[in-house]
């Protein structure tokens, strides 16, 4: 009971920072902006097509997002007041790992509204011209950006937990983001002629960052081909099938978010013991 409280505060405390509203208006002006460039292209060929509108709208929602969510999990513990607050509602019997949880939680939900922001900006310009077939990979990619907030929430979360205070995790944490993002996906691309042979470590790589996880589901929810896909996700859906390795890269991000969860939740104990 004291732990659903203190979710339902580190909610509100979340979805009601000033950041957090230019950043969902940032996103939804984003999403209007690649949606209404690539309105002719998507007229024509829908969602369907791996075209470079396409791909812009996919890396706004995976990108922008999960930056978001990486951040409010890394700055949710230097918040005024709440390291005496966690330690009342500790010595009242809440587990760090629950407090870990809504500390998650809350900036899972803030990340989330980040996402249906772009979503909506984006849904708003191409409603007139979408087709049926198209609603399905746009369900998709939205649901993977939301499972890799999730991810990079929880991600944000264990290194402030981790970290001495706000000044530390803050960079820590967007050093991470950008690893998870970019960094692995620019090293799969450079690696992946070398290792062409040795699909096992093409698809550990991908199963160690949620972000390129769930880009391959984008991508595969979109129809790409090898050439777009690039060695793992081919490798991905020739071994598995295009449906089971779609479902596997949607969850893989949730796994992550997980054991992250459960990570910040051991490192908030030892720091707040």
């Amino acid at each position: 009971m004291v732990a659903e409280r203190y979710a339902r505060l580190e909610l509100r405390v979340a979805t009601r920072s000033r950041a957090l509203a230019v950043a969902i208006l940032v996103a939804a002006l984003g999403g209007i902006v690649v949606a209404a460039l690539g309105a002719v292209t998507f007229r024509q060929l829908g969602l369907r097509a791996v075209t470079p509108s396409a791909l812009a709208l996919l890396d706004l929602l995976m990108l922008v997002p999960t930056l978001v969510a990486v951040v409010l999990g890394a700055t949710s513990l230097g918040a005024p007041g709440d390291v005496p607050l966690r330690a009342m509602l500790r010595a009242r019997g809440a587990a760090a790992g629950d407090l870990a949880l809504a500390k998650v939680i809350a900036s899972s939900a803030g990340a989330a509204l980040v996402a249906a922001a772009a979503a909506a900006g984006a849904a708003a310009i191409l409603s007139g011209s979408a087709r049926a077939a198209d609603l399905a990979p746009f369900a998709v990619i939205v649901a993977a950006a939301l499972f890799a907030c999730c991810a990079l929430a929880a991600t944000g979360v264990a290194v402030a937990s981790l970290a001495g205070d706000r000044a530390q995790a803050l960079p820590a944490a967007v050093a991470a983001w950008a690893v998870l993002a970019i960094g692995v996906d620019l090293a799969l691309l450079a690696l992946a002629p070398a290792l062409r042979g040795g699909g096992a470590a093409l698809l550990a790589a991908a199963a160690l960052d949620p972000v390129e996880a769930a880009r391959l589901a984008g991508l595969l929810a979109l129809g790409a081909d090898a050439p777009v896909l690039g060695a793992t996700g081919t490798i991905l859906s020739e071994r598995l099938g295009a449906g089971p390795a779609l479902a596997g890269l949607l969850a893989l991000p949730l796994v992550w978010a997980a054991v992250m969860t459960w990570t910040a939740g051991r490192l908030l104990g030892r720091r707040d013991g």
